[in-house]
Order: structure tokens, then sequence, then C-alpha cells
């Protein structure tokens, strides 16, 4: 019989899988289980995290974060730490080893040999084929991630590309996507590069061979107020059934209303058509004319085509059922079917659409309330009834009303069980129950392909490339979204290939290679913002502003935030709102504009007074840039108590995909920490680092250097921040490898070794060219070196890249005491 394991007060039942703590069951997540039972099973010897990974995930394409937060996870569940470490011990530079006394109840199933493990595969290199500060978030249904924040959120989610050498970890990161729900489409920022995968890469409109079909909003003729939900429920029924009956590739309405929306200056119809033509890529435009009749109504369809119009027009007692007719008419004229005539039903579900795509939750509400109470129980009123929640953000009806439409034992349509399954992965994905939200999603993809529908498919397998990201299966997520890409350009969804780019900049973030997530960045802006889409353009745009300042480049970070925030002023979303606001804030910080950044802090501390209800998360990100602000203005004080706050915050309510975050926080204290000359803040931040990371983390060891610096052990300092250096350049990223040798320069210039700080400057010049703090280091280097010409231009660096900045001050959290300069005027 499979064996059960008792340690302490805990029983292990791998065979069921369940752990219980006197006798109480215990939840633990799936990989976490997995993780705790293999290091059980091989208690004997310490596992390599490679051998772990490969046995727990099957794949070797796992982050450090992920790991470490599943470990943290099984820790957890049997009352561990990574500061105790009694069941679950980390081995310095190799894995981990079950410690806790074991007793095996039953007969023990021999544990599998080291060699049976798969070995990982070769490290890929930058230019490995590629399947994602934000959120994307994963950015979901039209609305994240939130962005990174995903569409939404990041979303959206999310993969990204190894740096040379070696698969690319990153310090307290997960991958987990922020979304952005907008109102119609599955929305998810997650990313893919088809030069990069070998998916061939088609133009717009080149899919399928086929002419990219544009319909109009219909225009109205002698119809009333009660009725005007005829303009898009008109445009949109005629749509589904150019492509349902016709099998033309039409675009999809959410992009003509999202694009209709935000123009405000068409002189006229002729020109609208133009310009929408050359940002769908449309080769024909069908407008539709609906009039009221004395008895009944009549819909014409114009069909423009080649300079030629030609014109149909249908009767009948209902709206729909005249469109029908006409659409019968056009299609018959082409050698096709018109398709059925629409049931009384069907208006009543293109009246709830209508207003759903103009984004009228107040009228599709209306409309849902009063439906016939025939008809409630149907399942395309049941499936308009979870999505509307959903956009309410009334999830656990949502989820209530798509489940019961999922697991129906009716014979159901394939598109409205493939649309519930769809929800479902959504709202497991806004719960993080990435498992599930993969299984739902790939159920999704059966369903749908044999529908035809192309969107529709590409939702799917864009959800299910988020959902396999969010759990580190790249590669996996990677075939899905190529799949996602070339579904939406088959179905002439530009906007739909927009979010997979965006997601694609979100994996390659995550993945340590922001200068390649800013190109795929850019790649959805382009589009995103031809479309004028508004919310998912500033989740990207503050999402490109994050990967610039992660690759060091504050200035155009700060291009990118400027525009962002003049263009959100007149949003009423809270969450963009803050989120454009604290990138701002943090761009003009990185560019020494310190009074600039006040000013949008205080703008920023009145919003969120008369909006309380911002999530926590935007209080994180907050409270951060202030931080950062403090130690810039030099008030310490303020700043040491915004510390504070962040980390109690961050205790009550923290989610993984705030790892960044973490990081980032834990950059701040060691310098505030030392600054202050507070060493017991430092061992707190080593404390914390080793429990989420492990031992051999560029933050423990920056925070053990710091410590000796001020207990004034110069040569222990310089020997701990090498360490640092060498896991920073593996695995840490750009930012925090230009943090750690800033600080190396600062220590060196204490010393009279030319010839180490000769080595220090040339590691320092790629980041001095863009950055004040490394600039200013090597400015000091050179000084010391006595290279009176070098320093001579390093000194008009750092004072064009000072901005407020007072060039004789040393910056903040350099080992070096500002005594040790004084006599080096820089002015």
């Amino acid at each position: 019989m499979a064996p059960q394991f008792r340690f302490g007060d805990y029983l292990l039942d791998p065979a069921k899988r369940e752990l219980r703590h006197q006798d109480m069951p215990v939840a633990v997540p799936p990989k976490a289980f997995d993780c705790l039972v293999y290091l059980v099973v091989h208690r004997e010897r310490a596992v390599g995290r490679d051998e772990l990974i490969a046995a727990v995930w099957e794949r070797v394409e796992i982050t450090d974060a992920l790991l470490g937060q599943t470990l943290l996870r099984a820790r957890r569940a049997v009352g561990d730490s990574g500061k105790s470490q009694h069941a679950i011990l980390t081995v310095p530079r190799f894995g981990y080893r079950w410690v806790a006394e074991i007793e095996v109840l039953e007969e023990e199933i021999e544990a599998p040999a080291t060699q049976d493990i798969a070995p990982p595969g070769p490290a890929p290199s930058q230019s490995t084929p590629l399947a994602a500060h934000g959120s994307v978030h994963a950015s979901m249904e039209p609305a994240i991630r939130e962005a990174r924040p995903s569409i939404a959120t990041r979303i959206a989610p999310v993969d990204a590309a190894p740096a040379t050498g070696g698969t690319a970890r990153r310090p307290w990161r997960t991958v987990a996507l922020l979304g952005v729900l907008m109102v119609v489409a599955l929305v998810v920022l997650v990313v893919w590069r088809q030069r990069d995968t070998g998916v061939a890469t088609q133009a717009p409109g080149s899919a399928s061979e086929k002419s990219l079909v544009l319909v109009m909003p219909a225009t109205l003729d002698g119809v009333d107020v009660a009725d005007a939900w005829m303009e898009l429920g008109v445009m949109d029924f005629v749509s589904s059934r150019l492509h349902t009956s016709g099998g033309m590739n039409v675009v999809p309405q959410e992009q003509v209303t999202e694009w209709l929306r935000s123009q405000d200056d068409l002189a006229s119809g002729a020109q609208a058509f133009e310009r929408l033509r050359e940002v769908t890529g449309a080769s024909r435009i069908v407008q539709p004319e609906v009039e009221r009749l004395a008895a009944g109504w009549e819909v014409r369809l114009a069909d423009t085509h080649g300079g030629e119009v030609r014109t149909w027009s249908g009767r009948g007692a209902a709206p729909l059922e005249a469109a029908a007719q006409a659409v019968h008419a056009m299609l018959v004229d082409r050698g096709g079917d018109g398709g059925h005539v629409p049931t009384q039903l069907a208006e009543w579900v293109q009246r709830i659409d209508a207003s759903l795509l103009a984004g009228d939750l107040a009228s599709a509400r209306r409309f849902v309330d009063t439906t016939p109470e025939a008809w409630r129980s149907r399942p395309e009123l049941r499936l308009r009834m979870a999505r509307l929640d959903y956009l309410r953000g009334e999830t656990e009806s949502a989820l209530s009303d798509y489940q019961a439409l999922t697991g129906s034992v009716d014979p159901l349509p394939p598109a409205i069980r493939g649309e519930a399954l769809l929800g479902v992965g959504r709202i497991h994905m806004r719960g993080s129950n990435f498992d599930d939200a993969e299984a739902r999603f790939s159920d999704a993809v059966d369903v749908l392909l044999p529908t035809g529908n192309d969107v529709l498919v590409g939702r799917a397998y864009t959800g299910l490339g988020v959902a396999r990201a969010a759990q580190g299966q790249y590669q996996d997520a990677l075939a899905a979204l190529g799949q996602a890409r070339q579904h939406y350009e088959d179905g002439g969804d530009r906007l739909g290939v927009a979010r997979v780019n965006a997601n694609l900049g979100e994996i390659e973030f995550r993945r340590g290679q922001p200068e390649n997530a800013v190109r795929e960045y850019q790649l959805a802006l382009n589009v995103m913002e031809q479309y004028g889409e508004r919310s998912d353009t500033f989740v990207v745009q503050a999402n490109m502003a994050g990967a610039h300042l992660a690759n060091l480049d504050p200035a155009a970070a700060l291009a990118t935030t400027a525009r962002a925030w003049q263009g959100i002023q007149d949003s009423d979303n809270p969450q963009l709102r803050s989120r454009i606001g604290d990138i701002h804030a943090e761009a003009l910080l990185a560019t020494g504009r310190t009074s600039e950044a006040a000013s949008v802090l205080a703008t920023l501390d009145a919003w969120h007074q008369l909006h309380p209800e911002a999530a926590p998360r935007a209080e994180h990100r907050r409270l951060l840039v202030r931080v950062l602000y403090g130690l810039q203005a030099g008030y310490l004080d303020e700043a040491q108590a915004w510390t504070q706050a962040l980390m109690t915050a961050l205790r009550d309510s923290y989610s993984s995909d705030e790892d960044d975050l973490a990081t980032r926080l834990g950059i701040a204290l060691t310098m505030l920490a030392s600054m202050s000359r507070d060493t017991d803040a430092l061992g707190e931040v080593h404390d914390i680092v080793t429990a989420h990371v492990g031992e051999d983390a560029s933050l423990a060891a920056i925070a053990q250097a710091h410590q000796s610096w001020l207990a004034g052990d110069i040569e222990a300092a310089g020997s701990k921040l090498e360490r640092a250096a060498a896991t920073a350049e593996r695995d840490g990223g750009r930012a925090l490898l230009m943090h750690v040798t800033t600080l190396q320069g600062s220590l060196a210039l204490g010393s009279a070794d030319d010839a180490r700080q000769s080595v220090l400057d040339e590691r320092l010049a790629p980041f001095a060219e863009r950055v004040y703090r490394a600039a200013w280091t090597r400015f000091q280097l050179r000084r010391a070196m006595g290279d009176s010409s070098t320093s001579a231009r390093l000194k008009l660096q750092v004072r064009r890249l000072a901005g407020e900045r007072d060039v004789d001050r040393v910056p903040a959290g350099l080992m070096i005491q500002p005594e040790a300069i004084a006599d080096r005027a820089t002015r």
C-alpha cells in the first residue's frame, strides 16, 4: 500500500493528496504539495533545484521566484519558514532538503533514482524562440493587469527571454499577469513574437486570403429613442450573419465601436469610412440603414467595394427580421445561404448585446431584468446574465451562472458552452487559480475550434497562454499564444493581436529582458493608439515606462509617462490614474526632477482622498514611490515612516505579482538603513530575502555588505558585494547589477587601489551614460585615479543627468562618507 508520512502533528498522505494537522485537513496548493512529497520521499539527501523543478513541473523554464514562492507555501503548510527551516532546509547554491524527523506508516514506496529524473535541457540563449511591473495583467475580459497590470492584468494575462548563458532568474518575482477588463473581449496582456517562434507573420487583413469586411453602425430613420439599441444591435447582427452564414472575414464589432467612441472630429461619414478602413485594413464596407415603415421595418445594406456600391434590402415585422432578409438577399446574390429568420428571443438578446457593445451596463441590466420569464432559463440569456454580472464586478454570481452552463447536461451550442468556459477561466485567473484556469481555457479551445469563430478561439488560446505563463510554463504558453495570434489574424482582429503583443512584452519584462519588452509594448501601442483604445493604452504605457526604467533609460521612461499622465487626467478610473501617476513620479525622480515629482504625488494624494476605494496594490505602489522620493529629497524620517507603512501593508495583503515591488523595496530599505546606520533594519532585510529566495540572493548579500561597512569591516563588505555582483550578473537584471556596481565603486573610493578602481570604472561605463548614480560614482573614481581629462568629461555628464540633485552630495545609500570627497570640488 502507498505510504503515509508522519512528522510532529502532521500526516502527509501522497495517495490521497492530503496533508492533515492534528487530524484537520490543511489547504496546500497543488505544486506546493508536490514539492512536499518529493522532498519527503527523497529525505535521505539534498534535492537539487533543477531536479525538483523537473520532477514537479516536468519542465525547466521555471523562475527562481516561482520556485521560491512555491516552497514558501509548502513551508507555511507544515508550520515552517525560511528563517527557522526546521522542516525544509535551503542548501545554498544547490537546492533543498527535508530535515524533519519522519515516521513512515504502511510500506514505503521506493524513491526513484536520481538518474531517472529527466535532466534539464540546455539553457536557452537570447535568440531562443519566445512564446510576460505589471499585471499584464492577467488582463481578461473587455476591461484588466489592472496590468502589470495584464490586459488586464496583467496580464494578461503572463513569459520572457532568458539572459545570455542561462535562464533568467528574478528575485522575489513570479509571473503573475495583469489583466484589463474592458467590455466585450477577453483581453490579456501577454505577448507573442512571431519572428522568434517560426509562426509566419501576416499583414493586417491578409489572413486566409479573404477580403476583410467592415460593418458600420446602422443609420436610423424614423426610429424612436426606445429603439436606439438598433444602431449597434443591427450592426452586430449583420456582422454575425455575414461571418457565420456567409463565411466572410468581418472586423470584430468591439473594435469598430471602440474606435468610433475615440473620434470626435470626423467631418463626414465618408471621412469616418476612410479612417476606419485604414485602421482596420478592411477592403469592403457595409453600411446598414434602418427605417420604420407604416407597417413593419426595412433594412438596407450598402456594400462598398472597389469603388462600386451595391445595395440590398429586406422587410419584416421586426427590425432583425428585416435585417435577416437583407443579409439573405446579399448572400444569395453571392451564391451563399442567407440563414434563418431570427426569433423574438434573438432580437431581445441583440438588445442586450448592443448595450454591452456601447458599454452601457445600466441598459443591459434593464433588458436582463425585464426579460420575459419564459426566456430567462434559455442558455443565450443565462450567458448574457453571467457576462453582465462579471462586468459589474459580481464575480460570485457570474461564476455560478457560467458553471451552470458549463456543467449543463442539456446540449448547448458550442459557442455558448465555449464562452461560458472562457468566463470561468477569467474568474479563476482573477483569483490566481491558475491550474483551474488553464483547464477551463483548454476546454474552451476544444469546444470552440469546430465553430470556426477565429476571434473566440483566439481568446481561448490567449487565456490558455496566460494561465500557463502564470505558472512558469513558458514554452507551452508560447505555443498557445502563437495559436492565438494566428486566429486573431485570421479573424481580422488587430486589437487581439496587439493585446497578444502587449502580453509578450510583459513576459519579456518578467524574464529580465526589458529592452525586448519595450519593443513588444511599442508594437501593441501602435495599434491600440490607432483604435483610440484608452484603457489598454494607458496600461501598456505604464508597463513600457517600467521596462524603460528597468533598462536604465529614465529619459525614455519619462517621455512615455508624460504622454500617459497628460492623457489620464480626464479618466475616472482610479486604478489607472494611480498607476500612471506613480510611474510618472518615479520617472521624474529618476531624471532628477524632484519638485515635479512632489507635485504629482500631491495631486495623487488629493485623488486618493476622493477615491479611497483604490485597491491595496495601488496603495503599495504609492507608498514605494514616496519612499524613493524621501530618499532622493533627503527626508529620511518620512522615508522611514513610508517604508514601515509599506511593509505593514504588504504583510496584510500581499500578492505574488508584487514580487518586483518587494525587490525594489528591498533595495530602498538597504539604502535607507545604511544612511540611518540602522543595522537591525539591514538584518531584517537579509532575513526577509533569505526566507523568500534563499541565501544565494543579491539583496541578502547587499544587506550583509552594508552591515559590514557600518561595522568598519571594509574587506568583508567588499567580499559580500562581489558575491552580490556575481548573483546579479547571472540572474538579477541590469538595474540590480548597476546598484551593486555603484556600491562597489563607492567602496573603492576609500582605497588606494588604482587597479581595482579602474576595473569598476569599466563596469560602470555602460550604465553611466543614462543613470545619474552610476555617472556620479564613475566621475569620483576617475577623480581619485587622477584622470583629469576623463573626469572633466564625466563632470559634464553628471551635471547633464543631475536635474535638481546636488552633485556635491553623495547619492543615497552609497558606501562612502561625505568627508571622503569633501576636498574634490565637483563644480
